[in-house]
């Protein structure tokens, strides 16, 4: 798979209208949650820019931003916004628990990510047809904090009440494992596009919900 500023900015284009549409079908509980997508769309228009500023030696300092605008995004927002997001929509107690939990966790790796954004570099350059993003930072705590990830942004998803749900969490699980063995190295921004894709099932789990015969939310 070959990937290039011009797939960026049509995946932006094309999530960044769905994401509108989404949100303007959310009520007040689910505007996080309706969010994402067009989150998502911002973070692929930025590592558009990225593609391009990389082919511009010049461009030092458009790759520097939107090198750390990209990761701000995927390393501080994601873990902290898909727990909340969920959890403001979630109305079971146990379940509220959990993702309370998990929001906890994501809590913790949005102020690492934050930590390592601050105090050490992060450099983005194309290889392969791809942007791998090499952090200036060896710590002990690095793979733990990876497999931590998942559990605010992934499994969160499986946890909630909400039908279809888990539809999107098994999709975000599944795009993870084939980022993982067939894109390693490049994972960051592979599986990034790929949730990014998969974030357009958001808007039939906010339309689902808001429909005649889904769940009403009372808006206020």
């Amino acid at each position: 798979m070959c990937f290039n500023a011009n797939v960026s900015f049509g995946a932006s284009v094309v999530i960044g209208i769905i994401g509108i549409a989404t949100i303007r079908k959310a009520k007040t509980p689910q505007y996080a949650f309706a969010s994402i997508p067009l989150l998502f769309a911002i973070q692929q228009f930025v590592e558009g820019i990225l593609w391009l500023a990389l082919k511009q030696p010049d461009e030092i300092e458009t790759q520097k931003i939107a090198t750390y605008v990209f990761i701000l995004i995927a390393q501080v927002i994601w873990p902290v916004l898909v727990p909340l997001s969920i959890l403001l929509m979630e109305k079971e107690k146990i379940r509220q628990r959990i993702l309370l939990l998990f929001l906890v966790i994501g809590a913790v790796l949005s102020t690492f990510g934050a930590y390592r954004i601050l105090f050490y570099d992060v450099v983005a350059l194309i290889e392969n047809h791809h942007i791998k993003y090499d952090f200036n930072i060896s710590s002990p705590i690095m793979p733990f904090a990876a497999l931590f990830y998942i559990l605010p942004t992934i499994i969160s998803p499986f946890i909630s009440s909400i039908k279809r749900m888990v539809l999107l969490g098994s999709l975000l699980l599944f795009s993870l494992i084939i980022s993982k063995l067939f894109f390693e190295v490049y994972t960051i921004s592979v599986w990034c596009f790929f949730a990014a894709i998969i974030s357009s099932v958001v808007f039939m789990i906010i339309s689902k919900l808001n429909s005649a015969k889904g769940i009403k939310i009372p808006s206020t």
